[in-house]
């Protein structure tokens, strides 16, 4: 629930001007947005959002998953393969599309660490899909 902690700064304390160039640098299809945070902020939310959880004496394994969620290749710690697949899982859940295996942000080696079969990440989409609607639909 933390991993994106650094968004929320920075929705949050970053000025409306920033916010706009951010906005147009995601939007002009040559950066990716974490790229975009970078050229605009000079840092890119996952970093920032480590740093905060460190600051906040958090325990290491909570600060790495934060801090390394789009890049599990970077840290030793399954947690952050956990969330990293977690993170593309939701992503495709909220796209409506029908699984993370060809999202081009999935880290393929966090699905080998975490020792999740071919198919696996397929079937995780559905059931959350599923799980999803299943909540929606009790509050009309």
């Amino acid at each position: 629930m933390l991993h994106d902690l650094g968004k929320l700064v920075i929705s949050r304390f970053v000025s409306e001007s920033l916010l706009t160039r951010l906005d147009q640098a995601r939007d002009d299809g040559a950066h990716t947005p974490i790229e975009a945070e970078l050229e605009v902020l000079d840092v890119e939310h996952a970093a920032l959002g480590g740093r905060i959880a460190e600051n906040w004496r958090l325990p290491a394994g909570i600060v790495k998953g934060i801090a390394y969620h789009h890049t599990p290749d970077e840290s030793d710690a399954l947690v952050c393969d956990a969330v990293h697949v977690a993170n593309v899982v939701a992503k495709q859940v909220d796209r409506g599309e029908p699984d993370g295996e060809n999202d081009r942000e999935l880290c393929v080696a966090s699905l080998q660490r975490l020792g999740m079969a071919e198919g696996t990440l397929a079937r995780c989409c559905l059931a959350v899909r599923e799980r999803l609607e299943l909540v929606l639909s009790a509050y009309p």
